[in-house]
Formats: structure tokens, sequence, C-alpha cells
């Protein structure tokens, strides 16, 4: 079984407009309000935003707005006229920032297609036991099986609580390793960096002989990225390169996330070096459209 890792494209795109230029707001999390004529209106992914119109962040949120290929970061609380964001070029907040609530939205994963057998496969002689009324007998097989199920449906939270059981019940050095990398990568696509970590330091370090070496380092290095640590993200991209080959998606989504990782250390030079490494591989595919929405934070 092959996991691969899938870039979520965002298509967000910038329009002229009756003379003024138009905001996109391309990402936002907490309490974030539109001025609409009737009064203020909670924001929608994606809307866009006339020069005529004042942007309104509550405590804690932040947002972000593309215009015209400009970036602008809001990650203070206060009241934003768009038409004085549309006229400068400065961006507020920092770069640390951006980079840190862009990944939720740019670096999105989407459930992989996973076979509902598991690679472990095989029933226990106490699992083929004739259950007793009233008993039943719980397999880690059958709960990594439903758990992947879910997440082909879908339901990362479902998934999550039935590989967290799978790890509970695991017999096996495999369902181990097989149950902690699900609990982690479901609690990831769910947005809890904290908890994906704490599943994937169960199995770390994972054998590069694994099939699942790969996907864990990837997901480990998003996992702590997002938790603000950047060091431990690039000591995971490291072991992938050292100790297995990349290819295709994999090789250029670790370009691209290492390019990410030099942004966040202030290493410009090599950011800009493997980001437009990462483009190189595949200039056609949706990684690469990402990857130069970035690179245009460099002009």
């Amino acid at each position: 079984m092959k996991l691969s890792v899938l870039i979520l494209v965002l298509g967000f795109i910038i329009l002229p407009v009756a003379g003024y230029t138009q905001a996109v707001l391309a990402y936002f999390e907490g309490s974030v309000e539109v001025q609409e004529p009737d009064g203020w209106k909670p924001a929608t992914l994606g809307q866009n935003l006339g020069a005529s119109q004042s942007l309104r962040l509550l405590p804690g949120a932040n947002a972000e707005l593309l215009v015209q290929g400009r970036r602008i970061v809001l990650n203070l609380p206060g009241e934003f006229p768009l038409g004085q964001l549309l006229q400068g070029t400065d961006t507020l907040g920092n770069v640390s920032s951006l980079v840190r609530t862009q990944v939720r939205a740019v670096l999105g994963r989407s459930a992989p297609n996973i076979r509902a057998n598991s690679a472990a496969g095989g029933v226990r002689s106490s699992e083929a036991a004739q259950e007793e009324p009233g008993l039943s007998l719980v397999s880690s097989t059958q709960l990594i099986q439903n758990g992947k199920t879910a997440l082909n449906l879908g339901d990362f939270q479902q998934a999550a609580d039935l590989f967290g059981q799978a790890f509970d019940f695991a017999f096996s050095n495999q369902e181990e390793t097989e149950s902690a990398f699900y609990a982690g990568y479901s609690n990831l696509a769910l947005g809890d960096a904290q908890e994906a970590a704490f599943w994937f330091d169960f199995i770390n370090p994972v054998d590069p002989g694994s099939e699942f070496f790969v996907p864990y380092g990837l997901s480990a290095a998003q996992a702590y990225f997002e938790l603000g640590n950047p060091v431990m993200s690039l000591e995971f991209l490291d072991r992938l390169i050292t100790q297995t080959t990349l290819s295709g998606a994999d090789s250029q989504f670790e370009r691209f996330f290492r390019g990410l990782v030099m942004l966040e250390l202030n290493d410009q030079q090599n950011a800009r070096r493997y980001l437009s490494e990462s483009v190189a591989l595949d200039p056609n595919s949706p990684i690469a459209t990402q990857v130069r929405q970035v690179l245009k934070m460099f002009d």
C-alpha cells in the first residue's frame, strides 16, 4: 500500500472590478466579520472583498488576503478598511505568522485512497473463538480496517477514535505502528497537530523499510511545523532524503515543505532555492501551483 500526499488546490483568483481592485479572503481562523450594507456579517472563505468594505477581526483571530499577487496578513484585532489595505504594499504581521497559518490552508491533506483490508491480515485464534452472548471480542485488525473505511469516507474524527482503540488492542509491532501512524494522520487531518505529534512520537523512529516511512516522515514534519518547531520538522525531512529515495509527488512535496521550513527559519536564500526546485520537478502539478503562490512573497 502506498499513501500519497495530496495538496488542496485553493484556486483563488483576483479580478479587477469596476475600476477598483478586489481582494480575496484566502484564509482565516477565529471570528472574522465583513461590513455589509446591512451590518457586520460572518466572513466566508474565498469571499471577494471590495475597496468600500471593511474587515473586522475579534481577539484571537487572523486573516490572509490575496491582492493581485500580494499577500496581506492581519493578525491583530480591530477594523481594517479594505480601501486602505489595497493602496498599501506593507504586510501586517510577519513571515513566521504567515507560514504557520498558511500551512493549514495551502498544505491541507485529503484522505488517501486506503484499502479497507489491513496489511497485517490474518485472524488470531482468540478472534476465531465463538462469542458468548453479550460478549464482544475486539480485534485490532478489524478496528484498523474500520478506521481506514472512515478515512476514505472523510470521517476523520471517527477514524482517529478507531485507530486509537486499535493501538490499545495491538498485539504486534506492525499493528502498533500502523494504528499509531493512522491515529496521528487522522488527527493531523482534523487540524490537531498536538495530538498528531503525540501519536507520531509513539513510533519514532519508523523503520526506513516500512511502507509508512515516507508518509510518516512528511506527516510528522507537518505536525511539528504547525506546532512552531521547524527544527524538529527539518529533522524528519532530513531522515527522508538520507534514508530513502523519494520520487514523484513525495519528492516535490518534500522540497516544498523544506522551503517553507527555511522561510520559517529566516533563511530566505535556501527557502527560494528549495521552492524553486519543487516547481522544477513538475511545473504542471497542483503542488507547483501552490509553490508559485509562496514564491510571490519574494517578489
